[in-house]
């Protein structure tokens, strides 16, 4: 993100330039990677501005959630600071290369107070090892946006999403037309399979920028089984 310089100046940099995309709907994926559109329209799946999404969701158990440590970025708590940088290691989080920024009141969150750039000086890989059950399965769910900034709005934001070695998907937004109070949140869902004991879980950004996809509120939970 490097507002210190850029970003607060508004003056983010972008390879990708390209008209308005329609932001695609949330996707579920089956054992077999065949991917699946929830059947409500697009525009109940945005976060109104200061709540959380109203999405239709898969049957899930009543369960606690899956072990992913810090997937809504509270940890550690920015206070005043718009944002802050980190690139070696987040509170159960690997930055594997590059750099993020773990953003606070410079924009609304999906879900409680911060969120993730996924972006800093540069983009950025992000991985998490999970410990799972070999042969169940689970929904990751998340909710991503493209970063708002004014000077970059016409730039696609675009990232990698993956599960063990299995890549889910490659995701695109745009942030045209958004703001700091509504950066236009969508949430993604993905059915997933454990084979190991450890699952490592990736998000890899695809766009050099600083103004990257922005990444909160990440869920694994175990699917409740059909009788």
């Amino acid at each position: 993100m490097h507002r210190a310089t850029l970003c607060l100046m508004t003056a983010c940099g972008f390879v990708f330039i390209v008209g308005e995309v329609p932001a695609a709907p949330i996707e579920i994926l089956s054992r077999q990677g065949e991917a699946k559109s929830l059947s409500e329209p697009a525009a109940e799946e945005e976060v109104p501005t200061k709540t959380r999404a109203r999405t239709k969701e898969i049957k899930v158990s009543k369960r606690k959630p899956g072990p992913i440590r810090n997937g809504d970025f509270e940890d550690p708590m920015i206070g005043r600071s718009p944002y802050r940088a980190f690139g070696s290691e987040l509170p159960g989080w690997t930055i594997e290369s590059g750099t993020v920024d773990v953003v606070g009141n410079y924009w609304v969150a999906a879900k409680g107070k911060q969120s993730l750039d996924l972006s800093g000086h540069g983009p950025a890989v992000l991985s998490q090892e999970i410990e799972t059950v070999p042969g169940t399965t689970y929904e990751l769910r998340f909710a991503a946006a493209g970063n708002p900034e004014p000077y970059d709005q016409m730039n696609v934001k675009k990232f990698r999403v993956v599960w063990g070695d299995r890549e889910l998907s490659t995701i695109t937004m745009d942030a045209k037309g958004r703001s700091f109070e509504d950066v236009g949140w969508r949430y993604y869902a993905f059915e997933v399979v454990a084979v190991d004991k450890v699952t490592t879980l990736t998000f890899e950004c695809l766009s050099p920028t600083f103004c990257g996809p922005i990444l909160d509120d990440i869920t694994l939970r175990r699917v409740k089984k059909k009788r």
